[in-house]
């Protein structure tokens, strides 16, 4: 089966983002298709309704909303996704597609696997030792 061409500049610019990730990277396919859909809303919504591409504005402000954004729509993937975004952003840094090296402005993702969540240390709180067990 041969791959459908791209016809828009979002499409054009994941099927090449596509390839490095597959050629480059040498991910698996389907953890590239997982992270093409993961960025095809961002690029979408970045190219507006008129459909044109444009990533010359893309800001701090604006990868900072979409994590928040899709962090709270789905907070278990949250790790991975940012992960993904900051590949995203250097991809189009290197390839001189943004002017700045946003990667460095994707927020990080507390991970409660170092730290308690308060509710249980709130919890546990006035227990001594005893609560610890």
């Amino acid at each position: 089966m041969t791959p459908a061409v791209p016809t828009t500049s979002v499409e054009v610019l994941l099927a090449r983002y596509r390839d490095y990730l597959s050629v480059e990277r040498g991910l698996a396919t389907t953890t590239v298709e997982l992270i093409v859909h993961l960025f095809r809303p961002f690029l979408l919504g970045l190219a507006g309704t008129g459909g044109r591409l444009d990533l010359g504005g893309l800001d701090a402000c604006e990868v900072t909303a979409f994590v928040l954004e899709r962090s709270r729509r789905r907070p278990g993937s949250a790790g991975r996704m940012v992960t993904a975004l900051r590949s995203l952003l250097s991809f189009l840094h290197i390839g001189g597609m943004i002017g700045k090296p946003l990667s460095t402005a994707v927020p990080a993702v507390p991970s409660w696997t170092q730290t308690m969540p308060a509710q249980k240390a709130a919890g546990r709180a006035g227990h001594g030792a005893a609560g610890l067990l």
